[in-house]
């Protein structure tokens, strides 16, 4: 199956996999922020947070450990991420497993932040 990706009305793109199609809309558009998904004790909750890295990985955001979305992600680790693009008139989404970022990598973000943010 093929992702087609409408420019404008004169330039068009074609891709064999959905992520090649996001890394280029990507590009056109960085966003910083997408509506986080997850589902706990069979009540769904969904949320903007901001994307903080796009690598091999996956996609990396940073919240508190003690917020409601962490919480929830520790009882059932499934979510579902969307980016929207208004003006190209497209959306990603996104279905994968949340991790956890190492203890060095998330200290690294948190002690970057201005006090009291």
């Amino acid at each position: 199956m093929a992702l087609e990706v409408k420019l404008d009305t004169f330039e068009s793109a074609s891709f064999a996999c959905p992520i090649c199609a996001f890394v280029f809309i990507i590009r056109l558009n960085e966003p910083n922020a997408f509506c986080l998904s997850t589902s706990c004790n069979n009540r769904p909750s969904a949320r903007i947070v901001l994307l903080k890295n796009f690598d091999s990985r996956g996609f990396v955001f940073y919240t508190n450990y003690n917020s409601r979305k962490s919480k929830e992600i520790h009882e059932n680790p499934n979510v579902a991420l969307t980016f929207l693009w208004v003006e190209l008139e497209r959306s990603v989404r996104i279905e994968g497993i949340a991790e956890k970022v190492s203890n060095e990598e998330s200290n690294i973000y948190f002690n970057s932040r201005p006090r009291g943010s």
